[in-house]
């Protein structure tokens, strides 16, 4: 398992609360107040999914094998 954490903000920078973070078939996370999530998963290809009602869906391909932190930028 590696571990994946990371924010999730608006397109002027605002960190977004209650942002879904879904791996399919492994889990989800909801981010924090200030838009930070941490989500752990198994090895090889990893699909995370970012989900918000006001936002367009946003799908990231993470290609690594050890722990990383991302930030996503909705939309």
């Amino acid at each position: 398992m590696i571990s994946i954490t990371g924010r999730v903000i608006d397109m002027f920078g605002t960190p977004l609360e209650n942002v879904s973070v879904i791996s399919p078939g492994q889990g989800f996370t909801l981010t924090d107040d200030k838009g930070k999530f941490e989500i752990s998963l198994p090895q090889g290809e990893r699909i995370l999914t970012f989900l918000h009602r006001s936002f367009k869906k946003n799908t990231l391909a993470i290609y690594c094998d050890r722990p990383i932190d991302i930030e996503v930028k909705m939309r």
